[in-house]
């Protein structure tokens, strides 16, 4: 097992460069000149990064302590990796979309479902009470975190181009991953 989003954890520097990146990129001018390279890389991040947080959330619910904590392995399933790591670059990547309007630009597709898997883990990381198994120490230790999950919800609902928290609305949103997919369907069936 290994971390599927940035290899090297444990560096804040790191991620504070990555931050830095993130802040600096003209998203909406590449995905415009460079849409397939775009694509592919959001989606391959995007995609990880739902991954590693389904799998602490998975090693959550199995009670699998050492992989949560780092001790067995710097593991993606590590709190410390989701909590230190990706959350801060979820956050700046949907605050510097949010801030420059790229949503309509970048998550569209596939993208926005990869998306959607990370907002339901960061939905269930937030408010899933059960995830602790009453050990109090992983209790403290998601509690610490709960500001950091809803400062990236905050981002991420300030970016999204759609009305993600009303499927009923889709219909009516052209950006949404529903209309799209009917709207291929149907181009196909004519």
């Amino acid at each position: 097992m290994q971390n599927h989003c940035i290899k090297r954890v444990g560096d804040t520097v790191t991620v504070k460069c990555l931050q830095v990146i993130v802040r600096s990129v003209d998203a909406k001018t590449l995905a415009k000149n460079l849409p397939e390279f775009i694509r592919t890389s959001m989606l391959t991040f995007f995609n990880n990064a739902a991954v590693d947080m389904e799998h602490c959330i998975q090693c959550l619910q199995e009670g699998k302590y050492a992989y949560i904590r780092g001790t067995h392995l710097k593991t993606s399933a590590s709190l410390n990796y989701i909590q230190t790591v990706l959350l801060p670059v979820l956050t700046s990547l949907f605050d510097h979309t949010a801030a420059c309007e790229f949503g309509q630009d970048l998550l569209l597709d596939e993208i926005q479902v990869a998306c959607y898997k990370i907002l339901a883990a960061l939905y269930q990381l937030g408010i899933d009470l059960t995830l602790d198994s009453g050990k109090t120490f992983m209790k403290k230790e998601l509690d610490r975190h709960r500001p950091a999950i809803g400062n990236c919800l905050g981002a991420f609902a300030a970016t999204f181009p759609i009305a993600f928290l009303e499927p009923m609305m889709n219909k009516n949103n052209p950006w949404s991953i529903h209309n799209r997919i009917a709207d291929q369907s149907l181009e196909a069936q004519g």
